[in-house]
């Protein structure tokens, strides 16, 4: 496939700039900024990259609350990892021994550990949760606009912005969906139009005062028609263009990526202390976004990490969650380190958040798992956050809380909604917009839980 070089599309777009709204290509303010931009110089600019735990996260055992006389041997005898193997926070309770890595960054007070994360009513169905949580609207399935969408859309500075978000992942996730098109990478290393000059014709060219124009250029020029999907498949491609034509103009190249300092990437070639069953691309991914969002004026990058709905063979110290989490960790870790480059230390303006759409049930299944429960674990890091733990101590946890609903499930605290909230209006400066991005916010009587410093 042909490489698109830039000065062949500014180019190819200057005569037709010429030719103002009479084209109406040009009435698109992405392609409109595209055409007119001299260089692509990166902005000082707020950051976020979003993991999400597909499958519900077993927070329990991610924070284990030993102050809780239910968490024992016999409530989860397969489970049950002993206080001398974790990693103590304040006495109350502690971090699995997997998150080693992770507590190394809350050390330095820069993650907030949030326990009994969730919101009222919470559905225990994949589809519905992971809805809601994208959606920031419990209740509502048909909504279909994401919180990332809606928080790019209501930020003045990002219309006509080439690429401010894009989701490296294998799906396009809900919470990136909406009216605006933001970019979707399944990975970074095939978003471009390859080397080969020859297929320039790819791009093609705008139209002239006495052709439709070629290639993707001219079909995307063209009037709208009376097809339902035409303005949804237009809009896609002048966003697909005008992102390759930013990271062409950046000169993003996956293939040549260097992390910074002791940031390390796993991979099957390169596995360093990880083995079989470990999420390789995970950490590709985690790679990727980190490489946009330091060469890159994108503003919020999404990856995802499944394997997370253990309804048997969970495991304890080690086993299949031990191996997600450390997952987490280690990509915590890298992030921190790799953000800090001083060609680019983007830290501290950068929010990293996990998500998942629910927590697992506080007694082991006879399957040596768990199952679908309510609330879970959610971590805020970054260079800007008030690192800490929260919803996890005496005067916040009363003991037989694990099991304080149905006898088997952990009551949320903290409103997910109030941490998107928190980061919205004090990280990303956006206060006044709460409503647009979060249905009906300003009536859920949340307050700001206190993780941006």
């Amino acid at each position: 496939m042909a490489s698109f070089d830039r000065r062949q599309f500014l180019q190819l777009g200057a005569a037709g700039l010429a030719l103002g709204s009479s084209v109406p290509f040009l009435r698109n303010p992405i392609f409109r900024r595209a055409l007119q931009a001299a260089d692509c110089d990166l902005l000082p600019a707020k950051k976020m990259l979003i993991i999400w735990q597909r499958g519900g996260n077993d927070g329990v055992n991610t924070v284990i609350p030993y102050g809780d006389s239910v968490y024992n041997d016999t409530t989860r005898p397969t489970l049950f990892i002993d206080p001398a193997d974790s990693i103590d926070l304040n006495g109350f309770c502690s971090l699995h021994p997997a998150l080693a890595k992770l507590h190394e960054v809350y050390l330095d007070n820069q993650v907030a550990v949030m326990h009994r994360v969730g919101y009222p009513s919470s559905s225990l169905s994949h589809f519905s949760g992971q809805k809601y949580w994208e959606n920031g609207e419990p209740g509502n399935l048909n909504n279909d606009v994401g919180i990332v969408n809606s928080l790019i859309g209501a930020d003045p500075l990002l219309d006509g912005h080439q690429f401010p978000g894009a989701a490296v992942s294998y799906q396009h996730p809900q919470l990136f969906q909406g009216p605006r098109v933001l970019s979707h990478i399944s990975d970074l290393r095939d978003y471009s139009l390859g080397t080969d000059p020859a297929d320039v014709k790819l791009i093609g060219a705008l139209p002239g005062m006495s052709d439709d124009g070629s290639g993707l250029l001219g079909i995307y020029s063209q009037p709208g028609s009376s097809q339902v999907y035409n303005g949804l498949i237009k809009n896609t491609g002048l966003a697909m263009t005008a992102g390759i034509d930013h990271l062409t103009c950046r000169g993003v190249d996956a293939n040549s990526y260097t992390p910074y300092g002791a940031a390390t990437y796993p991979s099957n070639s390169a596995p360093e202390e990880f083995t079989s069953g470990t999420s390789f691309n995970f950490f590709r991914q985690i790679q990727q976004a980190v490489q946009l969002l330091k060469e890159t004026d994108v503003r919020v990058v999404g990856v995802e990490l499944g394997g997370w709905d253990l309804h048997s063979n969970q495991g304890g110290v080690e086993g299949n969650h031990a191996t997600r989490l450390s997952e987490i960790a280690h990509a915590v870790r890298s992030i921190s380190i790799d953000l800090q480059d001083p060609s680019r230390n983007i830290w501290n303006d950068t929010v990293v958040l996990t998500n998942t759409e629910f927590g697992r049930t506080s007694l082991e299944n006879a399957s040596e798992g768990t199952d679908h429960a309510k609330s879970s674990v959610v971590f805020v890091s970054g260079g800007g956050v008030n690192g800490g733990t929260w919803n996890c101590d005496g005067t916040t946890w009363s003991d037989g809380d694990l099991t304080a609903i149905d006898e088997n499930y952990l009551p949320h605290q903290t409103d997910f909604r109030a941490i998107y909230g928190e980061i919205i209006g004090d990280h990303f400066g956006l206060g006044a917009s709460l409503d647009s991005i979060i249905p009906n916010y300003s009536t859920l009587g949340l307050t700001f839980p206190g993780i941006i410093a």
